[in-house]
């Protein structure tokens, strides 16, 4: 659905039995359609800015946030008022590097005169992972110097499926047979191993692609994750019965 100020335009692409056809989506299909109907009408004035509804806020460039303070990149822009309710970036936050800025350290391990300070844009494993195959310019987390400790307020393995607490309906095959829930992980350092338990049994170990299929009776489970420097993340899921 779309509006202009003269015309409401309303676009729907589908099949006539309601299947779902891959592609055939909103995005599409139709919302492409809708906005070259808008093109071609004649609407005149566009809509009046509501002055009166709106303030000028200083946001993160690169989150769209509102700027927090490690904000390294800002602009003002106008926004809703009501968008003041709204929380400072959370991505941004400040790291200590050492002298040429490739690898983090702390205090303990490079001394007072080893660190400098940096802003850094960092996303949680999950969403780093497909934000960066259509953003280069992402800059992923520098490795920590050897000897140094390690960031535990920051995220390193973060599950894409299955997400935590999700009832999982498993299908048959064309044999009747049932098929595997294929779960799969992201690790901000690709090569690190992860070692896979389901319910406390050793399932196997992943580097670089962390997929596996997992096959399950009916019943609640727990799928951990263990990378080889300790770090454990675990997701509770139900696998419903099979009709």
């Amino acid at each position: 659905m779309g509006t202009t100020p003269g015309h409401v335009i309303g676009v729907w692409a589908g099949n006539a039995g309601g299947e779902g056809r891959p592609g055939l989506t909103g995005s599409a299909a139709a919302a492409p359609l809708m906005f070259d109907l808008a093109g071609i009408l004649r609407s005149g004035d566009w809509f009046s800015q509501p002055q009166n509804e709106m303030t000028m806020v200083k946001v993160c460039r690169a989150s769209g946030y509102r700027a927090g303070n490690d904000c390294s990149e800002t602009e003002e822009i106008y926004i809703c008022r009501n968008g003041l309710r709204t929380a400072a970036c959370p991505y941004h936050r400040i790291i200590h590097l050492d002298i040429t800025g490739t690898k983090r350290v702390t205090a303990e391990c490079a001394g007072a005169e080893g660190i400098r300070s940096a802003s850094w844009f960092i996303l949680p494993p999950a969403m780093e992972y497909f934000y960066r195959h259509k953003h280069p310019e992402y800059r992923p987390l520098p490795p920590w110097m050897k000897g140094c400790g390690h960031d535990s307020n920051i995220q390193v393995m973060e599950f894409i499926y299955p997400a935590p607490g999700i009832d999982i309906f498993i299908p048959r095959d064309h044999t009747g047979e049932l098929t595997r829930v294929v779960a799969e992980a992201v690790h901000r350092e690709r090569e690190k191993k992860i070692f896979w338990h389901l319910d406390d049994k050793y399932l196997t170990t992943t580097r670089s692609i962390h997929q596996t299929d997992i096959l399950a009776p009916a019943g609640a489970h727990v799928l951990t994750l263990v990378d080889e420097d300790g770090n454990t993340i675990r997701c509770p899921f139900t696998i419903l019965k099979p009709l």
